[in-house]
C-alpha cells in the first residue's frame, strides 16, 4: 500500500527527450502545489529522473513556531513540534515502507523547501540533529 488512497503502485516507463518533463508537466501545472524538478546536467550518467508532483496528500506550513498540516481528505492540524520531525512523521504515517524497485532511486516522500526563517527551529535541536 502506498497510502491509504492510492493502494497500489504502479511504474511505466515513458519515452524521454530533453523537454518530455515539460509536456508532461503542463496538465498537471494547474494543480494544487504542482512542482517540477528536473535533472541538471543532461550528460551525466545519473540524469535519468525529473520529478513531477502534485495534489499532495499533505501540505505542511511553518510559520514561526506553529506548522499547519493539511491533509488531502480536508482534515487540519495545528503543531508547535519541530517541522523537520512532523515531515518525517508525516511521511510514515502516509507512506507505509515499501521494499526498493530496482532501478528507481525512491518511493514517495516529501517535496518542498524550507526558508532561513527556520533557523530559529534549528538552533533549537540536538547538534546531530541539525545535519540536514
Amino acid at each position: 500500500m502506498i497510502c491509504k488512497s492510492h493502494p497500489e503502485l504502479f511504474i511505466e516507463q515513458l519515452d524521454y527527450d530533453k523537454d518530455a518533463s515539460l509536456t508532461w508537466f503542463e496538465p498537471l501545472a494547474g494543480q494544487p502545489w504542482a512542482m517540477i524538478l528536473r535533472s541538471a546536467a543532461s550528460d551525466h550518467p545519473d540524469n535519468r529522473f525529473d520529478i513531477l508532483v502534485a495534489d499532495p496528500l499533505a501540505t505542511l506550513e511553518t510559520h514561526g513556531e506553529t506548522t499547519r498540516i493539511k491533509f488531502s481528505n480536508g482534515d487540519e492540524k495545528i503543531s508547535t513540534l519541530d517541522p523537520f520531525h512532523l515531515v518525517e512523521k508525516i511521511q510514515h504515517d502516509l507512506l507505509p515502507s515499501l521494499k526498493p524497485v530496482n532501478d528507481v532511486p525512491f518511493i514517495g516522500g516529501a517535496v518542498g523547501f524550507f526558508p532561513t526563517t527556520l533557523d530559529a527551529v534549528l538552533k533549537k535541536l540536538p547538534q546531530q540533529q541539525r545535519m540536514i
